[in-house]
């Protein structure tokens, strides 16, 4: 293992697995040798690794080092994109401060871990998810009909105030037993009247009463599946 990096199991997936790659290479390659391989300092990987910054790798140094440590790139790509779930009251300065979202009370969810997650402010901000609102929840897909952009098990951020289709986008609808995502719009000049597709393209839709879906709220942030 490179010296002064944790044992993988403190890590997430992501890192696990650059771990993973790194101690199979062939020739051997360590994190200054990769971190200087992809153009950055030499300290890149290993700050990563240690501080968490970047959070994320981005995609291009992802299909790099795919390419340097022969992997498959999926393996390095983020799978909660820096949510975490917290018990208790966080602490931290304003900059760090974590705001709290709650998972939406549904039979989809009895089974899980519902454990109230955070998110941090600053990446809230930047992800347009404004702070601290109590209509924001957390949902888990329960079918495949969006793949590949969205698959049962991945886990939402839904604005349960945001449930008017007349600006068209990717909803939360209460499926029953499970929680389905679709892309929904209204249609021009039939008042009640929405499409309901399984893609955002223009493509196939079947035109519904808008009072006959039950609509959780407006999607605003996926990450990786339970």
């Amino acid at each position: 293992m490179t010296k002064g990096i944790k044992k993988s199991s403190e890590f997430d997936l992501p890192r696990q697995n650059l771990l993973a790659a790194i101690a199979t290479a062939s020739p051997p390659i360590n994190l200054k040798q990769l971190s200087l391989a992809l153009g950055r300092n030499h300290a890149y990987l290993q700050q990563y690794m240690r501080r968490g910054s970047p959070q994320t790798l981005p995609e291009e140094v992802r299909y790099k080092l795919a390419e340097l440590l022969d992997i498959d790139e999926g393996i390095l790509r983020p799978t909660t994109l820096g949510f975490k779930p917290v018990r208790g009251k966080p602490l931290g300065d304003e900059d760090e401060a974590l705001l709290a979202i709650d998972f939406l009370p549904h039979p989809a969810h009895q089974n899980l871990d519902s454990t109230t997650w955070h998110i941090g402010r600053m990446f809230a901000f930047a992800q347009d998810i404004t702070g601290g609102s109590p209509a924001l929840k957390l949902v888990v897909v329960g079918d495949d009909m969006m793949k590949p952009s969205m698959s049962r098990g991945d886990i939402l951020i839904i604005d349960t105030a945001d449930t008017d289709p007349k600006v068209a986008g990717l909803f939360a609808i209460d499926g029953g037993d499970h929680i389905r995502v679709r892309y929904i719009e209204e249609v021009t000049g039939e008042a009640g009247n929405v499409v309901v597709r399984h893609e955002t393209s223009s493509g196939f839709g079947v035109k519904q009463k808008r009072n006959k879906l039950k609509v959780l709220g407006r999607c605003r942030l996926r990450f990786g599946g339970v």
